[in-house]
């Protein structure tokens, strides 16, 4: 486990690896911007999944999929600038022994978690992730997006985020009447996703009905990287880094263009 100084990283300028054999301890209060007198600080919390072997975009492992660059900006760091830019706190999950991948992640302003089980499935990554948040945090909110969605806009997270409420405790972004990710949680139903396991996700634990969505102009909540056939994409429908602030609206209004003949279709995500 490391800890770095930098006055870099906001909101709490710290970046904290955090390695799955050693659990991350609780933060002194003394000169600590994370623990003031033990209480940890609310927040948003973004959780990017980013622990997957992606055999399918290069089946000998020796190029990574997440570290493939879109006009110079790795997959990863598009898809962590979004949801930096929606959120409070980001935490990463990686493998371990991902190095230029949790350096790009920490470069961005993400705090690391590596996790020993990412290999048994995204369900455990997801749980792993929340889990360790939940040690140094209070979060309120939650954000679930995966690393390989590069496309996704940070006014669509901070949409998905204002509309977690009392009575809505789970929402998922719909564009052209097809749900997408990443899915925004509250905090009823932390428990329940911190019991994620596999490759079973939220949609595996939570009844459909709990799941509100939200109609979003945005296609790329319906764009992963498997392949490199998954690149191509029209201008209009990416992000750049780095972006603009966040967007603060709470609705959307339905797309009006159409989707890029290379939009891969819904079933073709992971049911986060």
């Amino acid at each position: 486990m490391t800890y770095t100084n930098t006055s870099s990283l906001q909101p709490y300028g710290k970046t904290v690896s955090i390695h799955a054999t050693n659990p991350l301890p609780e933060f002194e209060s003394s000169g600590s911007p994370i623990a003031i007198g033990g209480i940890k600080p609310s927040c948003t919390l973004g959780l990017l999944l980013a622990a997957g072997r992606g055999s399918r975009f290069d089946p000998t492992g020796e190029k990574s999929k997440l570290l493939h660059t879109l006009e110079g900006i790795s997959i990863v760091r598009r898809a962590a600038t979004s949801l930096l830019e929606a959120c409070t706190v980001v935490v990463a999950v990686i493998r371990p022994r991902s190095p230029e991948l949790k350096l790009q992640l920490e470069q961005a302003g993400c705090h690391v978690s590596e996790c020993a089980d990412a290999h048994l499935g995204m369900g455990h990554s997801l749980a792993w992730g929340l889990t360790e948040a939940e040690r140094i945090f209070q979060p309120d909110t939650l954000v679930v997006m995966l690393g390989d969605m590069p496309y996704v806009k940070s006014s669509t997270i901070q949409t998905l985020i204002n509309s977690i409420h009392d009575d809505v405790q789970a929402v998922a972004p719909e564009f052209m009447g097809k749900r997408g990710n990443p899915w925004a949680f509250g905090r009823l139903h932390f428990q329940a996703l911190k019991g994620c396991t596999g490759d079973r996700g939220a949609a595996a634990v939570l009844d459909p009905k709990q799941v509100h969505l939200i109609t979003v102009a945005d296609q790329g909540v319906l764009r992963d990287i498997d392949s490199l056939g998954d690149i191509a994409l029209p201008a209009s429908a990416g992000t750049t880094v780095p972006t603009t602030a966040p967007f603060t609206a709470s609705t959307t209004t339905a797309a009006t263009t159409q989707m890029s003949a290379h939009t891969p279709p819904a079933s073709k995500l992971p049911n986060l």
